[in-house]
């Protein structure tokens, strides 16, 4: 590999890892005041908030999406149809890996 190509891959890398850092320095605390904001709404209007959650954190997860997308990963999701049994009692233990598992909720 030449030198300019070496370069212009370290120079990808460094404005990625840019690209990362600065999404976690407004996402994060973006998403902690909207969440402090609607909190009052869960003691009042559970299903609302639980709905305002699940959509804020869907979209804290996709901004993880991007990052392994911008990496040139494909990530697969598998696994059992927990349709059936999500209105009974159960107890759904989660092999917890990343981010982006365990999002199994039921608003």
């Amino acid at each position: 590999m030449g030198f300019i190509q070496s370069c212009l891959k370290y120079l990808k890398y460094c404005l990625r890892m840019a690209f990362i850092i600065t999404n976690n320095i407004y996402c994060i605390p973006t998403h902690l005041a909207w969440m402090t904001f609607f909190w009052p709404l869960k003691r009042y209007y559970i299903t609302l908030w639980l709905a305002i959650e699940s959509q804020l954190y869907e979209w804290l997860l996709t901004m993880v999406s991007i990052w392994c997308y911008s990496a040139g990963y494909n990530v697969v999701e598998m696994g059992d149809d927990i349709s059936i049994i999500s209105e009974d009692e159960a107890l759904f233990m989660y092999n917890h890996q990343s981010t982006a598992d365990g999002r199994a909720h039921n608003p």
